[in-house]
């Protein structure tokens, strides 16, 4: 046995006396203490926009953290695949037939992520998608999807809390229509505003697609809403959209004194992005957004890498801050990182093993609690709490919080928090206009059908004839008598129950 051991020590001695063997036998060893090659994961998304370049810097950095702290080193391959759903399947395709990647990640919008979802399923590669809008079905109609982007919906009641709180009664929602949204969000809202007993006068369904081709289609939208009477208009489209809808609303006088404009999560997420003419036009905007844990040293670690790198990567970008995008890829990042961990070298990791392990997620991501529910489907836990902002000057101030089922509070500091059922407890807000008073959330409709109501000449006659005989007696639309009293007051009834 000494002797072996000698003959091999030699052998060693010799091998490295070469500087060329003893750069194959360093090699040689690292490759032996990694335990395994690289796990290829596809990631599929639009680079060009800046979801996806917040996106694309969060991933590289959870790649770079979770290989710090373990042996495991995902292979990322991002392919971009633009605004094309159709470019995102082929590239799909491209990934799991050429590079046989464990996962596909990314696919920020439905559109995007529903064109492959099947391709996903029939080769059985989990695919994560960071897409707000996954309708609540799909998740259980394709067993290897899984929503790694944090529900948005409860947002809605938080909307619907803001009308309350002034008692406006009567909205027009305009929307942007990308396929799932009318099954998804718009369709929250819409219940969320039914049981609060406020009347939805219109609802505009925006097409991208003309709006991308039709420099005049906004415009037409906006001038057929001015006709109603409602002065109060939920947004929820993308943040490019919207910077086109405020200006041209601005134009046409609709962001006035009687007016108030509300903004969802999709918008008010980036109003740093927009252009100073954009936000000009968005004075006294009031809008829903996502919270972001913005403390403790995980998120000030990865906040001060990220705006290194994006600065580098993106110099004209003008903002570096790393937003909602940014957190929730690199918490889904890391969700698949620990999942593919402990089977990464075992010869019968599969699709369906992948997806167990994800669906078991528990942990503490920069977004919060990373922890996936697996009702029916494997998705992320809802978002709980918002900010409320309010556009003022060339930004915007913060207003104050909702918390899902405890209302509105001032702070989100633990044990100093105190809740309002109503935001105008919370203090003052600047209205568009610049009005000092509450907007009245309604105006005389251009288009209004006149109210006519006929009364019986008979009747008329006869109540007349009475009149005069007692001349002190004044119709006061209470009498319950036949004649002209009992007509006013049918007919105040009967406008009660309009929208008049």
């Amino acid at each position: 046995m000494q002797f072996k051991k000698k003959k091999k020590m030699m052998m060693m001695a010799h091998m490295t006396s070469s500087p060329f063997m003893y750069c194959c036998c360093l090699l040689w060893v690292l490759v032996c203490s990694s335990g395994a090659s690289p796990v290829n994961i596809g990631i599929i998304d639009d680079f060009d926009s800046r979801s996806g370049k917040e996106e694309r810097i969060a991933m590289e950095i959870a790649v770079s953290d979770f290989y710090g702290a373990s042996n495991l080193q995902p292979a990322l391959y991002f392919n971009n695949s633009g605004t094309s759903p159709v470019q995102a399947y082929s590239l799909a395709k491209g990934l799991i037939e050429e590079k046989h990647v464990k996962a596909l990640m990314g696919f920020q919008t439905w559109q995007a992520g529903s064109i492959t979802v099947d391709l996903s399923n029939q080769s059985k590669t989990p695919m994560l998608s960071l897409a707000e809008e996954v309708p609540p079905w799909a998740t259980r109609e394709w067993p290897f999807l899984i929503n790694a982007a944090r529900s948005q919906h409860a947002q809605m009641k938080a909307v619907v809390a803001v009308v309350q709180s002034w008692l406006w009664w009567r909205v027009t929602i305009i929307y942007e229509d990308t396929g799932s949204t009318p099954d998804g969000i718009i369709s929250h809202l819409i219940n969320e505003l039914q049981d609060a007993d406020v009347f939805i006068e219109q609802i505009a369904r925006l097409s991208p697609w003309l709006a991308f081709s039709d420099k005049h289609y906004i415009r037409r939208e906006l001038e057929s809403l001015k006709a109603k009477q409602s002065r109060v208009f939920i947004v929820h489209t993308s943040v490019n959209l919207a910077s086109n809808i405020f200006i041209q609303a601005e134009k046409l006088g609709l962001v006035d004194n009687d007016s108030v404009w509300i903004t969802t999560s999709t918008i008010t997420n980036q109003l740093d992005l927009l252009s100073a003419t954009a936000i000009s036009s968005m004075q006294g905007v009031l809008g829903v957004k996502s919270y972001l844990p913005s403390s403790g040293s995980q998120f000030e670690r990865f906040r001060a890498e990220f705006r290194v790198r994006f600065k580098a990567r993106y110099p004209d970008e003008p903002c570096t801050e790393p937003g909602l995008y940014a957190l929730q890829a690199y918490d889904a990042l890391w969700a698949l990182a620990l999942a593919i961990n402990p089977i990464s070298n075992s010869s019968t990791m599969s699709g369906e093993s992948l997806v167990d392990n994800i669906s078991k997620s528990d942990f503490k991501g920069l977004n919060g609690e990373f922890k996936l529910s697996r009702q029916g489907g494997v998705e992320l836990e809802a978002q709980k709490v918002f900010g409320i902002v309010n556009v003022f000057g060339k930004s915007y101030r913060e207003v104050g919080y909702w918390s899902d089922g405890l209302g509105f509070s001032a702070n989100i500091t633990e044990g100093s928090r105190k809740y309002d059922k109503r935001l105008s407890e919370l203090g003052a807000v600047f209205w568009p206009g610049g009005a000092s008073s509450v907007p009245r959330g309604y105006t005389i409709p251009t288009d209004a059908n006149p109210l006519v109501i006929g009364v019986p000449l008979q009747q008329m006659q006869n109540s007349q004839s009475r009149s005069k005989k007692s001349e002190s007696r004044v119709w006061t639309g209470a009498e319950t008598d036949v004649g002209l009293g009992s007509h006013i007051s049918l007919a105040e009834i009967r406008m009660k129950s309009q929208s008049y």
